[in-house]
């Protein structure tokens, strides 16, 4: 009697844990399947666009296949478990209208992660890409993050200055946080302007609507997007596919892929 109901019991435990792998299975398991997967949810839109479902697919699914090649390089390989989180982002952006810049570089930021490297903490890096779990690449080596305030030192890797400060050196020769360049002031690479501003020698507001852009970079919150495929490098809200917009077709020459390509 006690032998049968061991052999119930294990039985039981085998069940479960067979149950628990099944369920723990990545969805995507292949890049191939999650590339798939996520083309199809980017082409949602074909139909906003006119376009055939399986073309825009094929597109879109080149696309990917195109930037995970990109991404596994050094010790950066597919992670399966984060491709389903990759394909559920890709949906939710391309349901939205307009779709704006800060929604392609969460979804890009989503989709970077599910190839990210395993170098650990103080192991050499060029992006944090490269760098294990929520470590950052700073320095050259991946750290943990510690955000820094403005005139807090942040000469260790890691140390990040908060919004509105960057990290240069001192009179004294160490690095500090210090504030970005106001409105009017010079700037170049090295001394950045408020996040509000653009620099062009000097620090000034960033464009409107319906003006010329050369990047993302010259425009303001109202119209982020120095659109390149329907405006002619101005800057606009963002791109909403719809049947005859540039948009909807194959992507011009420097055009990010994320806005363009959908088979129409």
């Amino acid at each position: 009697m006690v032998r049968a109901l061991g052999t119930v019991l294990f039985a039981a435990l085998v069940f479960a844990c067979s149950s628990t792998e099944e369920e723990e299975a990545p969805k995507y398991p292949t890049v191939d399947s999650m590339c798939q997967a996520r083309a199809t949810e980017e082409c949602q839109v074909a139909s906003k666009c006119g376009a055939k479902l399986e073309t825009c697919v094929a597109s879109r699914k080149a696309t990917c296949a195109t930037s995970a090649a990109a991404s596994q390089t050094g010790t950066r390989a597919y992670r399966a478990k984060v491709g389903e989180t990759c394909v559920n982002k890709a949906k939710e952006v391309y349901a939205k209208a307009p779709i704006t810049p800060d929604d392609i570089a969460k979804l890009d930021e989503t989709c970077q992660k599910a190839f990210q490297g395993t170098q650990a903490k103080l192991q050499a890096c060029t992006t944090s890409y490269d760098c294990d779990g929520e470590l950052i690449c700073d320095k050259q080596v991946c750290a943990g993050k510690v955000e820094k305030k403005e005139g807090e030192f942040c000469g260790n890797p890691g140390e990040v200055c908060a919004a509105g400060s960057y990290c240069v050196a001192s009179a004294a020769g160490a690095l500090q946080c210090a504030p970005k360049k106001k409105k009017g002031e010079i700037c170049d690479a090295k001394s950045p302007c408020l996040e509000s501003l653009r620099c062009n020698n000097t620090c000034l507001e960033r464009f409107g609507s319906g003006e010329a852009c050369a990047s993302n970079d010259d425009c303001g919150a109202s119209a982020p997007l120095c659109d390149n495929i329907n405006l002619g490098s101005k800057c606009g809200p963002g791109v909403t596919p719809v049947a005859g917009v540039a948009a909807c077709k194959d992507c011009p020459a420097g055009a990010n892929p994320a806005y363009c390509g959908f088979g129409g």
